[in-house]
């Protein structure tokens, strides 16, 4: 799988969230005092995390339509 893929995009942007996601609940759930730029740190790597997804996805619908429009 090459690193430019949309579908390796897709996996790396989700993994990214999900682990985020995952931190911020054991957080909640352990009553950990946290600082606020720890959690900034953790809402920045999730919405990279983001953005890898919706590219992988906007490269997922260019790649479909040119083959679409190629056959």
């Amino acid at each position: 799988m090459q690193i430019n893929s949309p579908r390796f995009l897709l996996i790396t942007g989700f993994l990214l969230i999900l682990i985020c996601f995952i931190t911020l609940l054991a957080i909640i759930s352990l009553r950990i005092y946290i600082d606020i730029p720890f959690l900034l740190i953790i809402y920045a790597i999730s919405l990279v995390g983001l953005i890898i997804a919706l590219y992988g996805i906007y490269m997922n619908v260019i790649i479909r339509r040119s083959t679409i429009n190629s056959v």
